[in-house]
């Protein structure tokens, strides 16, 4: 990687820039393989932070000291301290504690990593940069010729690879004669597309300065139509509109920044803490029936209109991390043809319901606040 435009060669030589062309190869190769299999995800971002501090160990540099007066980190490590003591109301407490110390663990490893890219140099920025633009690229890529292939690519790879079969799931989705795999289901595909949203205007900012040939229009316009192409072609409702909307908040951000600022933050503290009543509203407003939303929204208004409902039996606190899936399946309500939605689901379809859901109030001030923080 050395499109970084920004940098003074003579005085930087690649020496000089080690560490930002090894952290941001990690990147690359993370974003991608996570846009290849979302159960990577996770994985990648361990080893982004990881060899963040052990390239600084390596190089004699401490791990830069995060700000812990920041809002948002007050607010994450609260957010950790709830989700422990839920142990002591939540049906499964050993469940709720497992929980509570993969949350601790993310929580601390968030943290150092976003105080020493604060620390980090320009320099070493811009390489990682780099990282983040050409893995969605190559990532988007990837994605666009599975769709229009039906997933020719992961199947000649999980044959030819002897795959166990234990590592593919849902088992629905994947058809097979004997030890060949067919056939996959384009449902596979959904849960790729999900960092898209949430990483395109990141790889667009970052082409500003870190594009080859100093074309960043050109590459700032190839991404978005991939990405365009890539969401649009895919089964993913959510992040076609998640990709729809951020689009208008980023072209008016660019005149209005101040304003748009403004209207996030509302926003944010009202899907926050009004999200029970608009979850009971629209299952009032029969949305749930209207023939122009497609089946999956309908379903989710319906469940959205259950947990709300179950949220009034234990609104301040809820009823324990983790305990979503078990709880509603106790409390699934019996369908009376075949044809109606389940309430039985393994999670709620929305992060702000299910906040309140097992942490009540207070978790989703504690989530409100950490949203405001980071804005």
């Amino acid at each position: 990687m050395v499109f970084a435009q920004d940098l003074d060669r003579t005085k930087y030589p690649p020496v000089t820039r080690a560490r930002g062309i090894v952290v941001g190869s990690i990147l690359m190769l993370g974003i991608f393989t996570a846009l290849f299999g979302a159960r990577t995800l996770a994985v990648s971002f361990v080893l982004f932070a990881g060899g963040l501090v052990l390239a600084r160990a390596i190089a004699g540099e401490a791990s830069a000291a995060p700000n812990l007066r920041a809002q948002s980190i007050v607010a994450a490590f609260a957010a950790v301290v709830l989700t422990g003591l839920s142990a002591i109301w939540a049906a499964e407490p050993k469940a709720a504690l497992s929980i509570f110390a993969s949350a601790a663990a993310w929580v601390l490893l968030i943290v150092y990593s976003i105080a020493n890219l604060r620390d980090e140099h320009q320099r070493n920025i811009l390489h990682m940069a780099e990282g983040l633009w050409l893995g969605l690229l190559a990532g988007l890529i990837y994605l666009l010729i599975e769709l229009l292939s039906d997933q020719a690519i992961k199947l000649f790879i999980i044959n030819n690879l002897s795959v166990p079969r234990s590592w593919l799931q849902p088992e629905k989705n994947y058809r097979w004669a004997g030890d060949v795999l067919l056939a996959i289901s384009a449902a596979d595909m959904t849960r790729n597309l999900t960092p898209v949203p949430l990483l395109v205007w990141s790889a667009i900012v970052a082409l500003r300065t870190t594009s080859p040939w100093r074309a960043s229009l050109f590459w700032q316009g190839l991404i978005f139509s991939v990405t365009v192409a890539a969401v649009m072609a895919a089964g993913n409702e959510t992040a076609k509109v998640a990709l729809v909307v951020s689009s208008i908040v980023f072209l008016l951000a660019r005149r209005y920044a101040a304003q748009i600022l403004i209207a996030l933050q509302i926003g944010w503290v009202a899907a926050c803490l009004f999200v029970v009543p608009v979850g009971l509203g629209l299952y009032r407003a029969e949305l749930h029936k209207a023939p122009w939303l497609q089946r999956s929204a309908q379903h989710r208004v319906v469940i959205w209109n259950h947990v709300a409902e179950q949220v009034m039996a234990k609104p301040i606190l809820g009823i324990g991390t983790g305990m979503t899936s078990k709880t509603l399946a106790a409390t699934a309500k019996p369908r009376k043809d075949k044809r109606d939605f389940s309430t039985n689901a393994g999670h709620v379809h929305n992060i702000f319901l299910q906040t309140w859901y097992e942490l009540g109030v207070v978790g989703a001030v504690i989530f409100s606040l950490f949203g405001l923080g980071l804005l």
